[in-house]
């Protein structure tokens, strides 16, 4: 089986535009439907009430289906610390938004890969004016000498402090973008579907090496102890947590699937099951909620590994901790008939697993 796998790739900088009908992260959404942008209204974290950043974006037209001929899964987060919560996913919000061959925004012909080329197409071409901040639909305006838009009140509020500050390629110092990065996608071998004898084997030796790897590690922590730079209660749950991941073959294997890919960020395997990090918080069938558009059941189609929290720059502000901020994976659901009733962007569904449940 195959399996198409998403790694960061700076070279693609210069075509992460709607017209190139990029796979991206961070900066801001490259909206495949160009006029039905979503407002701050329909981004809103259900946790705290305050617009959602965006995470990433990912290019995944269906063959199958006419009306699908283009076709891109949008990901947006609260990062707020206060609003991340364990096996929680709701400061998460996904999209899906899909066009047929023959559209009113694009050519029935591949773009050509040049930043040069066909810069008219864009939501400003069709009268949508975009927030100044973070990209979604832009509502509020500023005054007479800024004449920039915003999504919100708070997103003006953003501009209106910040007016002196310059912005750079990464967005480094940009409040509410994360850095802007291309993905590139690769088809490998799906080596999560071996036979079981030779699982077994692995699992085996992987279950002995962690072992010893744990031994070392408790070997410190007993140190650690003696030396009170570790309480007891912290002590004795890190032992726990230690003892079982030892035992946990679902662990490994999501360990040995990885370490074949290192810097993989995204496992695209559509209409499969996920790489699971732990075998605690794995969705039983009534845990994924129906298309709420058709009522067509979901069904996975790929996931964001923790991999891509390296290249997200999460320590430039107090306000966003590393280490709340985090995940096991995210596991995205979408409607099995891709149907094309709704909004132009479509609420699909995300589900979040930690390592500690």
């Amino acid at each position: 089986m195959v399996l198409d796998l998403g790694f960061i790739d700076e070279t693609q900088n210069l075509l992460l535009e709607s017209r190139f009908f990029p796979s991206k992260v961070g900066g801001k959404p490259a909206w495949l439907d160009l006029k039905f942008i979503p407002s701050s209204d329909q981004l809103i974290c259900d946790a705290c009430g305050m617009p959602n950043s965006f995470l990433c974006q990912l290019y995944c037209p269906l063959d199958e289906k006419e009306s699908a001929f283009h076709r891109t899964i949008f990901i947006f987060l609260c990062l707020s610390k206060n609003c991340f919560q364990t096996n929680s996913n709701k400061n998460f919000i996904v999209l899906r938004s899909q066009l047929p061959l023959k559209n009113s925004y694009y050519p029935d012909t591949p773009p050509f890969l040049d930043k040069n080329w066909r810069p008219d197409i864009s939501c400003s071409s069709h009268g949508v004016n975009l927030c100044f901040i973070c990209g979604i639909r832009g509502i509020i305006s500023c005054d007479d000498r800024c004449k920039q838009l915003f999504c919100s009140s708070y997103h003006k509020q953003i501009h209106n402090d910040n007016q002196n500050f310059k912005f750079d390629q990464k967005n480094k110092d940009r409040p509410t973008l994360l850095p802007e990065f291309g993905l590139s996608i690769e088809s490998v071998d799906d080596q999560n579907n071996a036979d079981a004898e030779s699982e077994s084997e692995s699992d085996d030796e992987n279950v002995e090496n962690t072992k010893q790897n744990n031994l070392d590690y408790m070997n410190l922590l007993q140190f650690c102890a003696a030396h009170d730079l570790i309480d007891d209660n912290s002590f004795d749950e890190i032992c726990k947590r230690i003892s079982e991941t030892a035992h946990d073959k679902v662990f490994l294997n999501f360990k040995s699937q990885i370490a074949m890919h290192p810097t993989q960020i995204i496992r695209y395997a559509r209409n499969t099951e996920p790489l699971w990090l732990s075998k605690e918080n794995i969705p039983i069938c009534d845990s994924i909620p129906s298309c709420e558009y058709c009522g067509s059941s979901r069904q996975f189609e790929f996931q964001i590994l923790p991999q891509i929290l390296n290249y997200l720059n999460l320590d430039r502000d107090n306000n966003y901790i590393p280490g709340i901020l985090d995940w096991g994976t995210l596991a995205i659901y979408t409607c099995r008939n891709n149907c094309d009733e709704g909004s132009a962007y479509k609420k699909e569904f995300l589900w979040k697993q930690d390592l500690i449940s």
